[in-house]
């Protein structure tokens, strides 16, 4: 199958390398339209006032015939890149997570690697063949090129800051280099690259995770084939302060691993990767504070603490529970984490001590520019309570597994509580509000988070129930694609406004599962088959405009990827009985 590497690296799992396409001057950075070679270490793709604080660029990657720049087409397999020319073609594989190869063809054919400002190479001793060391200070990165066959020639500047490298077929028609990740130092004895070999173990690589993903229906197994690349490649090694095996919300320019995202990376893995599974969700509780608290996001290199997020970690493990069985170890591992992270909202983001917890800016929520923070970022917010009853819930259910009677019952009425005090202060005449904490004033807003309570099912008293599901299946917010986040007759309402309009892949699944559990099963089927429909013909994007269904943002996010492997799989294909 090939991709749109416009949208889709091109990468392999536990690689903190990528290969992109990139146009001019991509968020003011004035780089050339291309090929680029990219590092996903560090913070290189965190937003800050609309820039990144890194270029996201190592070396831009150029096809040459006899020294001159050649046109190309690009040709993109889960394991095979094809830059092709009239005269020749240039692949792309990788040998390893820190390896990538470039085997050119044809005779006079080449790669000019065009370092970005600020990098240099240097020679590096490495055996009897020719290398060269690129250091990329931009990126804080080191990488060595190491040469096999064919020709290599620095910039003939005659500076150390020479910033380019040719590889030729010299004599022959073929040249095969490797771009080795360098952390601190290399191999110094010679390395022997087959290309053959490396193509045929990516490929078996690919179709092992493919073979343990969720199946889907016929007609959307395209789809999963594409949703299960995206989550294979953006899987990285343990590094760092990521302390195991973790999935990236995305190798564009989203490098993190964000404290709600993996809770639905972890769900899609659980049918028939449990211990993959498990890592994902765990991944983010192994920076988690002494009092409780979970970062905001983490990448290898940095954790990010001035804001959080929202506490669906309960109601992502019970989903897990439903398809596999944790064993005493990871329940005594869980009930540990998630008490420590459930008390820390109840004796930190409780400013008023009416009982309700609030979040103290829309970031916190998940929903960063929600209208339900458009008058004060300090809210309580039905969500809230919601996600904090179902994870009371969930330690209920570790506490009887794990034999603790006394804690059990505490975590039965504090549940309780926390109900009671979202229907006092978060509900009237049956419909839900947004609150600002202390004085209580309502934030009137037509966002659909104030309908995430839902997920209650039963636990709501009927009237609630009823009207908010009158509201949900009436055209306020869905549309022929699914739910938008804001109404769209809302004068706030807008089309790329992030979460004031466009479907995401996260309010669906909160939603579809709500749907089931207050009975409504055909609403919930039909809109899952609207979203996987949507992903089918417009890919993972990170949202998506809610009118025409277009992928917007980053257009290969894996919490998008990894609903549609859920939502196909639990709502499509098990319930047809396909």
């Amino acid at each position: 199958m090939t991709y749109d590497i416009q949208k889709i690296p091109f990468s392999m799992r536990g690689s903190y390398m990528a290969v992109s396409w990139f146009q001019e001057n991509y968020d003011g950075w004035g780089n050339k339209e291309g090929v680029y070679l990219r590092s996903i270490h560090g913070l290189g793709y965190i937003p800050i006032l609309g820039k990144k604080v890194q270029p996201p660029f190592v070396a831009r990657l150029v096809p040459v015939f006899r020294g001159k720049e050649a046109a190309f087409e690009i040709k993109t397999q889960e394991h095979l890149m094809r830059l092709e020319t009239d005269r020749g073609e240039i692949e792309l594989c990788f040998a390893d997570a820190d390896t990538l190869l470039i085997l050119g063809k044809g005779n006079g054919m080449g790669m000019r690697i065009e370092l970005v400002e600020g990098n240099y190479i240097i020679p590096a001793s490495v055996g009897s063949g020719r290398h060269l060391l690129l250091n990329c200070s931009r990126n804080c990165r080191r990488f060595l090129l190491r040469t096999q066959t064919g020709n290599v020639e620095k910039e003939k500047a005659g500076s150390i800051w020479d910033s380019q490298v040719f590889l030729e077929t010299g004599k022959g028609d073929m040249f095969l280099a490797g771009i080795e990740d360098v952390v601190e130092e290399w191999e110094i004895s010679e390395k022997k690259y087959s290309f053959e070999e490396s193509l045929r173990q990516r490929e078996e690589d690919f179709l092992h995770f493919l073979q343990v993903m969720p199946p889907v229906p016929a007609e959307y197994e395209q789809a999963r084939r594409m949703a299960s690349y995206i989550n294979w490649s953006c899987l990285v090694n343990g590094q760092g302060l990521l302390t195991r095996e973790a999935m990236l919300m995305a190798k564009n320019w989203m490098c993190n691993v964000w404290s709600w995202d993996h809770c639905f990376n972890a769900i899609a893995l659980s049918y028939f990767a449990p211990s993959l599974a498990w890592d994902q969700f765990m991944v983010m509780f192994d920076q988690q504070k002494d009092n409780g608290r979970l970062p905001d996001s983490v990448s290898d290199t940095y954790a990010i603490w001035n804001f959080c997020k929202p506490p669906v970690h309960g109601w992502a493990l019970s989903r897990m529970m439903q398809v596999m069985e944790p064993d005493y170890a990871q329940c005594e591992e869980a009930y540990d984490r998630l008490s420590r992270w459930t008390n820390w909202w109840l004796v930190y983001r409780d400013e008023d001590g009416d009982g309700i917890c609030e979040y103290h800016h829309g970031n916190d929520s998940g929903w960063d520019n929600s209208t339900a923070f458009r008058e004060s970022p300090v809210m309580e917010l039905p969500d809230l309570a919601t996600f904090l009853i179902l994870q009371m819930d969930v330690l209920e259910e570790l506490a009887g597994r794990l034999g603790k009677a006394e804690e059990e019952k505490h975590w039965r009425n504090r549940s309780d509580q926390m109900l009671q005090a979202m229907l006092t202060h978060c509900f009237e005449n049956d419909r839900p509000k947004a609150v600002k904490s202390g004085s209580h004033e309502e934030t009137v807003c037509d966002s659909l988070i104030l309908y995430l309570p839902v997920l209650l099912g039963e636990k709501l008293p009927e009237n609630i129930r009823k009207t908010m599901l009158s509201e949900l299946k009436g055209d306020r917010f869905l549309t022929a694609h699914g739910y938008a986040t804001e109404a769209v007759k809302s004068p706030l309402y807008k089309s790329d406004g992030y979460w004031r309009g466009p479907i995401w892949a996260p309010s669906t699944m909160l939603l579809v599962d709500g749907l089931n559990r207050c009975g409504e099963s055909e609403l919930a089927g039909e809109v899952a088959r609207r979203y996987c429909d949507m992903v089918r013909q417009n890919g993972c994007a990170e949202n998506f405009d809610a009118i025409t269904g277009e992928g917007l943002r980053d257009k290969a996010y894996t919490w998008t990827s990894s609903v549609f492997l859920i939502l196909a799989y639990e709502e499509l294909y098990k319930r047809k009985g396909v």
